[in-house]
């Protein structure tokens, strides 16, 4: 019998409570079962962590040091961790198709000369009713493209875990590391998409002062491969772009408003696709995750967090 995993689910967490059982769950409803799960905390204060280990499962990994070390530094950890081939991102507030596992590796293992992977998504809400789709356009990933608009949908990634390791996050980008480590990398990775929703990820308000957090990342990132990629003028108006929307945003909030739509809109779904799509929120939400009995976490608080 192979003890080893063929795909390693890297799931971080911060203070996501509410949301981690269901994140879970849809790891658990995948339709491959080759997998290993590892969770790692960075550093909660609220329930998180218990809930994340009082789920018993040989196949489940809980790492906590009690840290606060920001995303990319535990996506680079989960990267060392990995004992799959293959490792794919899932973010805590999010849910994974059934097929999403099985439809990328099954896309990996077929195209060997790719390295990454992604999918397109359906949006929900907090409630977990369907909302729309994006990110099913074509790829395109020359490094003008990369530069211009973040290629991949990010939390949709699969890829061989050893490019991972070869290719870490820039600690330094607590935010967008992202679209950094994309500009970095995309002329020398083959990355590829399947255009069908296998992600489900909730349709949120960015703050303003979030989104103000993360103008100055981009601005490093225009000022990094900006000049070689498409000269100082195009990257002098992409910079001054940033000041613009930051502008905006500061006056949304002077204007009492509370959040800045996601610039990336979602489309309606089609009767397909909602058809698939409440499909698979029926068969991750269904899921009775196993609870350690000796665990102070009831089964009820673990496996009735999505009702």
């Amino acid at each position: 019998m192979n003890l080893q995993p063929l795909v390693s689910v890297g799931l971080p967490f911060y203070n996501n409570e509410r949301t981690l059982p269901d994140a879970i769950r849809s790891v658990f409803a995948q339709t491959l079962a080759n997998w290993e799960l590892i969770m790692v905390d960075d550093g909660s204060s609220d329930g998180s962590l218990g809930l994340a280990e009082s789920v018993e499962d040989a196949r489940v990994r809980v790492i906590s040091d009690g840290e606060n070390r920001k995303l990319p530094f535990r996506l680079n950890q989960i990267a060392q961790l990995a004992a799959g081939k293959y490792l794919a991102r899932l973010d805590a507030d999010d849910l994974l198709h059934p097929q999403r596992l099985e439809k990328q590796i099954a896309y990996l293992e077929n195209h060997p000369e790719t390295d990454l992977v992604d999918t397109g998504m359906y949006l929900i809400d907090d409630t977990n009713i369907l909302l729309g789709a994006r990110g099913l356009e074509p790829l395109r990933t020359s490094p003008a493209e990369a530069l211009r608009s973040a290629v991949l949908n990010h939390a949709t990634v699969t890829g061989k875990t050893q490019w991972f390791r070869d290719n870490p996050y820039d600690t330094s980008f607590v935010r967008r590391q992202d679209y950094e480590l994309w500009c970095r990398t995309c002329e020398h990775s083959i990355f590829a998409r399947i255009p069908e929703p296998l992600y489900l990820v909730r349709k949120g308000r960015t703050e303003p002062r979030k989104y103000m957090a993360s103008l100055p990342y981009y601005r490093r990132i225009f000022y990094m491969y900006g000049p070689r990629t498409v000269g100082w003028p195009r990257t002098l108006g992409y910079v001054a772009q940033t000041y613009i929307t930051g502008a905006a945003c500061v006056m949304l909030s002077a204007l009492g408003q509370k959040a800045v739509v996601q610039r990336r809109k979602a489309r309606a779904l089609t009767d397909a696709e909602a058809a698939d799509g409440g499909r698979a929120l029926e068969a991750v939400l269904s899921v009775n995750l196993p609870v350690q009995k000796s665990s102070s976490v009831s089964e009820d608080e673990l496996t009735g967090a999505g009702d």
